[in-house]
């Protein structure tokens, strides 16, 4: 270590919680260097400083800056950053702790015991300033701003009164014409293009913000320009924005769907009422909060709860490995430390955070508490096929920004394993460190006999292979295994919610999806002949003058006909008008979850002739089971040397509510032991 580095990072004391601290100088130059001068401090002495929250940025763009009278080198965002706080509107939060400059990256020692105080760090912080460089976020920050003026408080929802009224009504948007025309919100200067692309900066994708953002006592966001956005707004605005386009979607039964007001574009509407706006990462974050500061929750449910949060990491982003762990400390407090030795390996911290999960869950959870396989969900080389090297069952962090199949590959959660086996801890899962080996209990229920490794919107009229693979599933199968229609039972895999409920917005859901099957578009143009004739190939006729029937009796048999009409239209009619008609309040909806169906799933069927859907790239002969502590059915792949490799889990029709246990106790299958590697 040279001079001013034994100077400037003189050794901590861990047990006065010591910290550095560096104090920004103030510049009216705006180009000149940053000067800024570093000190210690204690956190046991309740120190009044701030947080900087920040992408460090590409490592190879740097800047130097002094520290102490020391030339320093930091990355060009964070002098960005420090530039942005030196004005005048910012310098009460002049004095800050940065990791990238306040922590030895150099000694392993030291960042370990930092990491370790993360926690406390920023909780401890007055203010946490988040860094939305390098890119100018000013007008997505006043336009949220402006929205937050109109916005309902929690308690407005609660009590519902004429604020939210108005809100959702969305006629304030009548005071904001700016908001109301635009026509194309992609275009430089949109304001709707301004927040989306704020929802997306590359801010919020990273693991150590995620963590930072959700201990902040106080948050306010900066970026280049002279705007700024408090958490607060930021949350309110998130919540308000997402009840409206939940409630345009149909998905609040206590609220009746918005048409499209005349004062608004049709592009403005398509962003109000769809998933178009992304406001899932703030959604999340307020949660964790609203979990870290609870106090109706009991120590054991605190503690299962933290554990959960955990899984937030599989949507982000780490540079290194084994930070989708260790970021996440401050929140989850896994009884983990940080080990940042080169000989101890991704892998190990894997194996060790999901021994560490079952063990907790063990000792947390409720009864019958389905949540300990849960981490399956994120790993499987049926979504992972470039990983031979990580145990097949590892929760999948590594991988998952370098393959187009990233790690959100989750499932309605169901109750596969309902009443299939005995409530004592027997069977529980565990693992073997040295061969990273997780044993699991279940029962062998079937096997894949084929996959169709078309999606449907793949399809065009001249390549019809999942149409002509399900038509051939229905004409073999006259009644579905559980008795209800196979055409039923197709419908019900896509749609992947394992409650089989009926009402007006799935039987809307229903038809969407027959239409996005079988049409291509071409009934949007007048054009029917295609849907036409690719509704034939799943045995239904939709010009037959018993249309509604059949329909009816083949895809939605537990509903009256009276009770779905539209306007006098029965399903026929409805599906004749394609998204034009009724099904619209539903077809945005229906398409992003098939998009997103397409890049995980296919659609599979078993020996016994089950139908759902299959990890991407499952193969015939992979082994349906149904798993002690697992919601849904899982794919298990025999390996020559013994064990099995973990394919994925899986969503069967008529395997999701515990009915393997009538197998059990009809002596058609036994419960065994599986080591998966």
């Amino acid at each position: 270590m040279g001079i001013k580095y034994s100077v400037l990072y003189a050794p901590l004391n861990d047990e006065k919680a010591e910290v550095r601290i560096v104090d920004v100088l103030p510049d009216d130059e705006p180009t000149s260097q940053i000067r800024c001068e570093m000190n210690t401090i204690s956190l046991e002495q309740d120190p009044n400083f701030h947080a900087l929250s920040y992408v460090w940025g590409d490592k190879y763009q740097v800047e130097t800056i002094s520290i102490n009278g020391y030339q320093i080198k930091v990355t060009k965002n964070l002098a960005d950053a420090l530039r942005r706080i030196r004005r005048p509107d910012a310098r009460g939060f002049s004095r800050l702790w940065v990791d990238a400059i306040c922590i030895n990256q150099d000694d392993t020692q030291e960042r370990r015991n930092q990491v370790n105080l993360m926690q406390r760090i920023y909780s401890s912080a007055k203010t946490v300033i988040a860094w939305l460089g390098p890119t100018s976020h000013d007008l997505a920050f006043r336009t949220i701003n402006e929205i937050f003026v109109e916005s309902p408080t929690a308690e407005d929802i609660r009590n519902k009164t004429p604020r939210l009224d108005r809100f959702i009504s969305l006629d304030w948007l009548q005071k904001y014409p700016h908001l109301c025309e635009q026509q194309n919100i992609t275009i430089p200067g949109c304001p709707w293009g301004a927040v989306n692309s704020f929802l997306f900066a590359s801010y919020w994708q990273r693991v150590w913000i995620f963590q930072e953002v959700a201990l902040a006592n106080s948050l306010i966001m900066l970026s280049h320009g002279s705007a700024w956005l408090s958490w607060e707004r930021l949350s309110t605005v998130s919540m308000t924005l997402t009840l409206v386009r939940s409630m345009n979607q149909g998905q609040v039964r206590t609220l009746r769907p918005n048409r499209k007001p005349p004062f608004l574009s049709t592009a403005v509407w398509g962003v109000l009422s769809s998933d178009a706006l992304n406001f899932g990462n703030i959604v999340e974050r307020s949660l964790v909060f609203q979990i870290l500061t609870s106090s109706w929750l009991d120590a054991k449910e605190l503690e299962s709860r933290r554990w959960r949060l955990s899984n937030f990491a599989f949507n982000l982003k780490a540079t290194d490995p084994r930070d989708y762990i260790y970021g996440f400390l401050g929140i989850t407090k896994l009884p983990i430390t940080p080990n940042y030795s080169q000989d101890n390996t991704a892998f190990d911290v894997y194996t060790e955070y999901t021994m560490c999960w079952l063990n907790a869950l063990h000792r947390t959870r409720r009864h019958q508490d389905p949540a300990p396989l849960r981490f399956l969900s994120y790993g499987g080389r049926g979504f992972f096929t470039g990983c031979c090297s990580q145990p097949s069952w590892m929760p999948n962090f590594t991988n998952h920004h370098h393959t187009e199949i990233k790690p959100t590959v989750t499932l309605s959660d169901g109750q596969a394993s309902k009443d299939v086996f005995f409530g004592s801890d027997d069977g529980y899962p565990y693992i073997i460190p040295d061969t990273k080996s997780l044993f699991v209990y279940g029962v062998r229920v079937d096997k894949i006999s084929s996959v169709c490794t078309q999606w449907a919107t793949e399809i065009t009229p001249d390549d019809t292979q999942l149409l002509r693979f399900l038509g051939d599933f229905i004409y073999r199968h006259t009644t579905y295994v559980t008795g209800i229609p196979p055409l039923q039972a197709c419908l019900l895999a896509f749609s992947h919610d394992p409650s089989y409920e009926t009402n007006r917005m799935t039987f809307l859901r229903g038809l969407a999806m027959l239409y996005l099957l079988t049409s291509h578009g071409d009934s949007a143009k007048g054009d029917f002949s295609a849907a036409v004739w690719n509704l034939s190939l799943l045995g239904l006729h939709i010009l037959s003058p018993n249309c509604d029937l059949g329909l009816v009796a083949s895809a939605f048999p537990d509903i009256t006909l009276s009770e779905y009409t539209y306007d006098g239209m029965g399903p026929e009619d409805v599906f004749m008008m394609g998204s034009e008609g009724p099904i619209k309040d539903v077809w945005d909806k229906v398409l992003m979850d098939f998009a997103s169906l397409e890049t995980y799933w296919r659609v599979g069927e078993t020996q016994n002739g089950y139908i759902g859907l299959v990890p991407r790239w499952t193969d015939p002969g992979d082994v349906v089971c149904v798993l002690k502590e697992c919601e849904t059915p899982v794919l298990l792949r025999k390996h020559v040397d013994g064990h099995f490799v973990f394919v994925g889990r899986a969503f069967i029709v008529g395997l999701m509510n515990g009915e393997a246990k009538d197998l059990v106790d009809g002596g058609k299958t036994m419960r065994y032991w599986y080591e998966l590697r």
